[in-house]
Formats: C-alpha cells, structure tokens, sequence
C-alpha cells in the first residue's frame, strides 16, 4: 500500500509540473497581444500578418468517449508529426488512456504526444448540449483560447508545414459562398474571434449540427466583419473533397502544392462515395487502393505514392 501511495504521489506530481510546462510554453514565447490596440496600428492585419511569429507551435486535437484509435487517428497524428513537426501534441480527452495497434505504433514513434483529461462539456450556457461533436465543437474553442495554438479534427491528413499561418492572429478555412470550416483552426489565444465565436453559443441550436459551429459565426460575425480573421479560402482543404479523395487519382505536385491540410471526411464517406471499394482503411488495404487518398497515405508512410 506505501508503494503504490508513493508512485501515486510521483504520477500526480508529474502531471503537475507537465501542466505547468506546457502553460508556460505558451507564456514565455508568446506574450499577451491587444488585438484591438494592434489593429489599429497596423492596416488589414490579417491579410499581412506580423514578422514574426505570434502562435504557439502546440498542436490540439480534441477525442472524447472512444478509447479506440483506428488507422486514420494514426495517419492524422503520423502526419502532423512528420509534415508539420510540432513542439507538442496535446490531445484533450475525458478518458485516461487508449487502445489498440495503432495507438501503441504512436507511443512508440514519438514522444511529443501527451494527453490532456478534461471533462467533456455537459451545458453551454445553460443549455444542455446534446452530441458528442457539439461537445468537441465548444472544446476547439476553450483549449485555443487557454493555450493558444493548432487545432486538427482527427480526420485531416497536414501535407505542408502550418508555420506560415502562425504569424496571424487567427487563420481559417473558409471558401468564397460556404461557411467557414472548424476542422482546422490556427489561432493566438487572444484572438478576438475565438471569444466572440464562444460566446455566440448563447443561440445555441441542439438539433442542428453545423449551425453554430459553422453557420452563425460566418453569418453574424464573420459576414460582417471579415478582418478579424486571416481567411484561407482553399489551402486548408475543409470543403468536400470527397471526389477528389476517393474517386479520382490526382497527381502528386496538385495535392502537394494546392493544399497545406486536407480534411478527409472519413465519417460522411458513407454517403458521399457509396460504392467505393474499400469501407475501412488500414495499413494493408491503403498499399493497393489507387486514389488519391492512397497516394497521400503511401507518400507519408512509405516515402513514395506508388502501389505496393
């Protein structure tokens, strides 16, 4: 029992200092910025950036209730690492720990992953939120506006470095006539519109799945004033590529130069491409499935998109 007290007492003690390390990161690089104050100095302030960089460079992904990770959780964490190269990855989760192959093939790959328990998000504003996704939808929010930094749905495959957005206040995909897309955030955590973005959830609609998260901030904030944001019209790949992904076999240099990310909408394929021949990926069928999404995943894990 004294045994067990004390390595208790070590794991608590860690969690502590690695809590504090990683608030700290955050602190000593990137300091408190006055968005209001700066815009007013500087013109078009999204649109330029700043000459150096204002965003941490701590990656955010956000998992709650599903202990299992399947191969695309580990091909959106393989890429990050290896395309972007963050300092850190903080996945934020109401669970303890993971399971399966592909989990362990992370653990034992990289050393910058580290979990963050938080509990999922129960009310917003008094109002009962109903849906997984709507609880990682408020989440997204809170975790920018704490440490600051990259958020990735866990379905979006990083191509290019995410560097050059870190010198804007906040950047986001958001193509000419659609909403804006959530999958990808890139954001200081004083940026104005992740405020204004939370708080908006006042009106929250339980019953529709992308009107707050996508929806009411283009319409009611962003429409109206488009600055607060550094808007990436087609770079981060948030519309529906489906297509793209799973019906046609694009060369190489379009995907690698057009796009920096691209969300690969792995839970809508079902109806978006029907008959496509594989249901579920894994590291033996991606050798030989000859789309895109094939090329993508054979050039990150086996260095060229050729079949195998």
């Amino acid at each position: 029992n004294k045994a067990r007290l004390i390595t208790l007492i070590i794991f608590l003690v860690f969690l502590m200092v690695f809590k504090h390390q990683v608030s700290h990161l955050m602190i000593s690089k990137f300091k408190t910025i006055d968005f209001d104050v700066l815009s007013k100095k500087i013109a078009n302030l999204n649109e330029t950036g700043l000459d150096y960089l204002i965003v941490p460079n701590i990656v955010h992904l956000v998992k709650f209730d599903e202990s299992f990770f399947d191969f695309i959780s580990y091909i959106t964490i393989k890429s990050i690492i290896v395309n972007h190269k963050p300092e850190v990855i903080l996945i934020h989760t109401n669970l303890r720990s993971f399971q399966g192959q592909y989990w362990n093939w992370l653990k034992n790959e990289s050393s910058c992953i580290k979990l963050i328990f938080i509990s999922k998000p129960r009310y917003i504003f008094g109002q009962r939120i109903l849906h997984n996704f709507h609880a990682a939808d408020v989440t997204r929010l809170l975790v920018l506006m704490k440490y600051g930094g990259i958020y990735f749905d866990l379905d979006v495959f990083v191509i290019k470095s995410m560097h050059h957005f870190r010198k804007y206040e906040l950047s986001i995909g958001w193509s000419e006539g659609q909403f804006l897309g959530n999958q990808v955030i890139v954001a200081h955590p004083n940026a104005r519109f992740l405020k204004l973005w939370y708080n908006s959830y006042k009106t929250y609609y339980p019953t529709k799945w992308y009107y707050n998260a996508g929806e009411l901030p283009t319409r009611h904030i962003l429409n109206s004033n488009p600055g607060l944001v550094h808007r990436v019209k087609n770079e981060f790949g948030v519309t529906n590529l489906a297509v793209m992904l799973y019906q046609k076999l694009i060369p190489d240099e379009v995907w690698q130069q057009d796009f920096y990310c691209v969300h690969l909408l792995i839970r809508h394929r079902d109806y978006l491409v029907p008959f496509d021949s594989v249901k579920i990926f894994d590291e033996d069928n991606i050798r030989g499935y000859n789309k895109t999404f094939g090329a993508m995943v054979r050039w990150l894990l086996f260095g060229s998109s050729k079949l195998l």
